[in-house]
């Protein structure tokens, strides 16, 4: 069977130099997908990014702990403090009040022009909230999207979704040789590698306690040894890197010849 890997690169939008660190490494070869927040800094920029770059698949990162919700704070009172802004408490969020603004963030994406390709969440709220992934559930089942799980927290009531998801992060020191021998692992059928490259600024600062962590992945996903290990593989028809736009045509294509 053959085998395909979406690298994804979250947190899309969280700021503009986060939005050029992922573009510089979707030209690079590396990272062929990213996941989108809408109420933070940089979205603008990177929807208008993502309309100009067809060849990077982009969906939506659900975000209910960065920042200002999407939807009037007076309308989601238990996702927000007294200042409006995400007060990140679980304990304290509402059915009514995740769904409004689930609903409120994928509408964003629309409004926009933007169709996401997928959907999952920052800090994998819907993987640890099941509140969360019941209604992320409904919302992919309903537009018939992708949505990011673990291989042993698979759904059989959700058709798309990876065989595989690898989830590490990558330093300056063993950032390199790891990812490498990562690429060297992909399994046979669809594998997400997700990652966090960009640059810091200010925004980046203010909102994420992320920080130079960031730059140090993205050195390693434009290192000259990553780019040519990843067109290496390509070329050999080793591996494909796809985006999760791709994922469904490529899902029904094995299906159909196992």
């Amino acid at each position: 069977m053959p085998r395909y890997v979406i690298i994804n690169a979250d947190d899309f939008g969280l700021s503009c130099s986060i939005n050029r660190g992922i573009m510089e490494a979707h030209r690079f070869g590396t990272v062929s997908s990213a996941s989108l927040m809408v109420n933070t800094p940089g979205f603008l920029e990177a929807v208008s990014l993502a309309k100009s770059t067809p060849s990077l698949g982009v969906g939506l990162h659900f975000n209910l702990t960065y920042g200002t919700p999407a939807t009037n704070p007076l309308l989601v009172p238990s996702l927000v403090g007294a200042g409006g802004s995400f007060h990140g408490n679980q304990a304290e969020w509402t059915c009514r009040d995740i769904a409004r603004e689930l609903y409120t963030q994928y509408g964003r994406m629309l409004k926009h022009g933007l169709r996401p390709t997928h959907v999952d969440s920052h800090q994998h709220i819907h993987l640890d909230n099941p509140v969360v992934y019941s209604l992320v559930k409904k919302l992919v089942q309903y537009e018939e999207l992708p949505l990011r799980l673990p291989s042993n927290r698979q759904d059989p009531e959700l058709p798309w979704v990876t065989d595989e998801l690898f989830m590490y992060t990558y330093d300056s020191q063993t950032g390199v040789p790891h990812l490498l021998s990562l690429l060297c692992k992909i399994p046979e059928g669809i594998t997400e590698l997700l990652c966090h490259p960009g640059y810091v600024d200010d925004d980046v600062r203010r909102l994420s306690t992320m920080t130079t962590a960031r730059e140090e992945e993205l050195f390693v996903f434009i290192d000259p040894q990553v780019v040519v290990r990843i067109a290496e593989l390509q070329a050999n028809g080793i591996l494909q890197v796809i985006h999760y736009g791709q994922f469904q045509a490529i899902r029904s294509v094995l299906t159909r010849g196992r």
